[in-house]
């Protein structure tokens, strides 16, 4: 299979809603890099005149843009705003209406603009904090080792790690159980092993509380934010996340809490195995594939079947969107790169778009992409980006 017909058909997968790999969005990410600045400028505006109205001609435009760059060993270069944040299906949105097909609007021209002293910032670089019960520390490049309780803790600016070895069984009741706060900033995330042996990835601008070991037949900790769970199977001692809006149970499974002070939906969302979620007393039981939805103002309740990579990828450094308001969205984009969103009125945030690509790219990447193919506009101000319509 040649690379334009592999492209093609990642971008079918996208456009069928099944994701790709990250080793395939990287692979096509670099086919991207064949076409040349004239090829892409000539054809964004056309693909999406043509996706507006008949998405049909998506195959048309492919092949005309094939003609134009000439044979597969091109090493022509996409521009440097598009090269960074393209991806699979990025590429579907641009040239084939697969991404980034808003709900209103037609496309424009690109126009973001940002102060000079902002412009090209990347993601938020403020260092990871672990507060204990005795002091407390910067999680940085150097490593550090805690010895506090019979429990050794080491950490650097990536992962932190209970070494449950140094704590014998027989000693637990000799010791009084101390408590930790790991506080990941905007722009970070963050992975931590517990002394039981959970995994547990902690989302940008999130906080855990967790012991430096577990005792009367539970397993707790805290969560305010967001955290992916791989949680080590002990059927005589569940594991219970706790956050301010409900409290899930375990015995060992892999799940998702989102559960941000700022964002009006809290949500649970299982990959394997089964939880139950306790709110105000009544409990809710999840299977594979499926996600509980809260909103905090009403109350209101509901379990809904998604498609759980949408909900885990961030742990794989991905951003990956399907049908998602640009609302919702920019509550991900604020707790990467640390900005605000102040949108002109709520059809803004209305709109919707799917696809996916790295967070290790910037935002003005990503706002470029939204404005060079929708009538939305950014301007951004020191960390406040205002989303305004031309």
């Amino acid at each position: 299979m040649d690379k334009h017909s592999y492209i093609s058909e990642q971008i079918n997968r996208i456009i069928g809603n099944k994701r790709l790999s990250k080793q395939q969005l990287e692979e096509a990410e670099h086919f991207m890099k064949s076409f040349n600045d004239k090829d892409v400028d000539d054809y964004l505006q056309q693909a999406w005149n043509r996706a507006a109205s008949d998405p049909s001609e998506t195959n048309l435009i492919f092949e005309q843009i094939q003609q134009k760059t000439g044979p597969e060993n091109s090493h022509s270069r996409l521009k440097s705003w598009l090269t960074g944040t393209i991806a699979a299906a990025i590429i579907a949105g641009i040239l084939y209406a697969g991404w980034m097909l808003t709900t209103i609007g037609q496309p424009s021209s690109i126009d973001y603009t940002a102060d000079s002293a902002t412009h090209g910032k990347s993601p938020n670089a403020t260092t990871v904090v672990l507060k204990t019960e005795n002091d407390v520390y910067e999680l940085t490049n150097n490593s550090i080792e805690v010895q506090d309780n019979g429990i050794a803790l080491y950490g650097q600016e990536q992962k932190l790690e209970l070494n449950r070895s140094s704590l014998q069984q027989g000693n637990k009741t000799l010791l009084k159980q101390s408590w930790s706060k790991l506080i990941v900033p905007r722009g970070k995330d963050f992975y931590l092993k517990l002394q039981d042996g959970t995994e547990v990835w902690i989302n940008a601008g999130s906080t855990l509380t967790f012991p430096d070991f577990f005792e009367d037949q539970q397993r707790i900790v805290k969560l305010e934010g967001e955290a992916y769970f791989s949680v080590k199977s002990d059927e005589s001692h569940p594991f219970f996340v706790e956050t301010p809006n409900e409290t899930v149970c375990v015995t060992g499974t892999q799940f998702n809490v989102c559960t941000y002070p700022d964002e009006p939906v809290s949500r649970i969302t299982l990959a394997e195995g089964k939880v139950s979620v306790t709110i105000d007393d009544e409990e809710h039981h999840l299977l594979p594939g499926e996600q509980l939805q809260q909103t905090i103002t009403s109350g209101e309740i509901k379990k809904a079947q998604v498609n759980v990579s949408l909900y885990t990828s961030w742990k794989d450094g991905l951003f990956e969107f399907s049908d998602m308001s640009l609302k919702e969205i920019s509550y991900r984009l604020s707790k990467w790169y640390d900005v605000e969103f102040q949108f002109d009125n709520e059809n803004l945030g209305q709109l919707r778009f799917s696809g996916m690509t790295k967070r290790e790219y910037e935002l003005e990447y990503f706002l470029k992409i939204i404005a060079k193919t929708t009538n939305v506009k950014f301007e951004k101000h020191n960390s406040e980006i205002k989303v305004s319509e031309f």
